[in-house]
């Protein structure tokens, strides 16, 4: 995100902050005329946004109960890396080089 859009988001959440609490927003947490508008009408319709998880406490434990998948092991060769050189190539032996390379 860049930091125009992080200052415009963190203007909008201080502003929706303000509309909540029921006080009248200063000069310090304007915002554009059409984001005002689009919070004045979500506050007048009482939109509440849906509650993702009843119990955050259960939700939380289930979360922390749930085994966590373990990467399976390739046995193919593209999985077995190459000894590396100092100048970050793959070493090889020169037997190992193609005939076009020697």
């Amino acid at each position: 995100m860049e930091r125009d859009e992080r200052d415009r988001a963190d203007a909008l959440d201080r502003y929706w902050d303000v509309i909540q609490r029921g006080d009248r927003p200063s000069a310090t947490v304007a915002i554009e005329d059409e984001l005002a508008a689009l919070v004045a009408g979500l506050h007048a319709a009482r939109v509440v946004a849906p509650v993702l998880f009843p119990d955050p406490e259960q939700a939380w434990r289930q979360l922390r109960q749930t085994p966590t998948p373990s990467p399976r092991p390739r046995r193919d060769a593209a999985a077995i890396p190459a000894p590396a050189h100092p100048n970050g190539r793959a070493a090889f032996a020169v037997e190992d080089r193609p005939a076009a390379a020697r």
